[in-house]
């Protein structure tokens, strides 16, 4: 992710984070509470839009979209995201406000990462040909204390070579066997699968598909008999079950909010008698 696309997504969870606020104050400021501060946004007025919830909550204010709208019309802060309309613009297509706590931890690491980068610009300014690394090290650790990273001692290359030769002579069966394939061609051409172990990030814009593409990655390693954990903090666990047999039984979505017929229930009967052998749940 370049520069300008790591600014670009933390502008846009700023205000996705924002709309919610704005929705719904209390159930997000509740739910979200010590994940971030006001520190984290990049925006001023969005910033001065969450400290006046903020403020207002903790003031145990009765508090609801109207005496947020109220408060910041007092402040002037709504001059400054252009009035009503731009309240408006803020919280259009805003997200379920179940997934605040995604948000506001995604707004506390684009935060370390800006830290981060400010920190290791500062500090490359200061390189000379008789810099010593580890206490280049130390002096990055220093500045990015609120940022994880590893407390290993630093790796000669030589040893990084070691250790990749060693993984390439291992038996192709036991390599394969740590790598789930997707059930798309064109992207196991491209990454390789999965490899088990490493944390992979499938993001999209509202209404893209995310939740289906998942569904149909955790099938398919469910298929090449692997252990798999839906986890979902939008769906509850009886919209995942209705998803997954819509893909693997081809039952029409709407047809979920009327009496199956005589086929389609048959067919969620057989599917729940082959799913019992299987490693994989739901959490909601």
């Amino acid at each position: 992710m370049s520069t300008f696309d790591l600014v670009e997504a933390w502008h846009e969870t700023e205000r996705m984070f924002i709309s919610m606020v704005l929705q719904d104050p209390v159930q997000v400021l509740s739910l979200c509470d010590g994940i971030c501060d006001e520190g984290d946004f990049p925006t001023p007025a969005m910033r001065k839009i969450y400290q006046t919830a903020v403020d207002l909550h903790e003031a145990k204010e009765p508090l609801s979209y109207s005496v947020l709208l109220l408060a910041l019309k007092r402040s002037g802060v709504i001059h400054e995201i252009g009035g009503r309309e731009g309240v408006l613009q803020i919280m259009d297509h805003a997200p379920n406000v179940a997934t605040s706590q995604y948000y506001a931890f995604e707004l506390r690491r684009y935060s370390s990462i800006e830290q981060m980068h400010a920190s290791a610009s500062k500090m490359i300014s200061s390189i000379n040909a008789n810099s010593d690394p580890s206490d280049l090290r130390q002096r990055f650790i220093a500045a990015t204390e609120v940022v994880h990273y590893s407390a290993n001692a630093p790796k000669h290359v030589a040893e990084i070579y070691d250790a990749i030769v060693r993984d390439q002579q291992r038996p192709p069966e036991e390599r394969s066997a740590e790598i789930i394939r997707s059930p798309y061609p064109a992207l196991n051409e491209r990454i390789g699968g999965f490899q088990m172990g490493k944390l992979s990030y499938i993001g999209a814009r509202f209404g893209k598909g995310k939740s289906a593409m998942m569904l149909e990655l955790f099938e398919e390693a469910v298929a090449q008999d692997k252990s798999a954990v839906f986890y979902s903090i939008e769906m509850t666990a009886k919209e995942v079950g209705e998803r997954l047999l819509s893909c693997v039984r081809g039952i029409p979505m709407n047809a979920w909010s009327k009496t199956l017929g005589e086929k389609d229930l048959a067919n969620v009967v057989s599917e729940a008698d082959l799913v019992r052998r299987k490693k994989w749940w739901v959490d909601d």
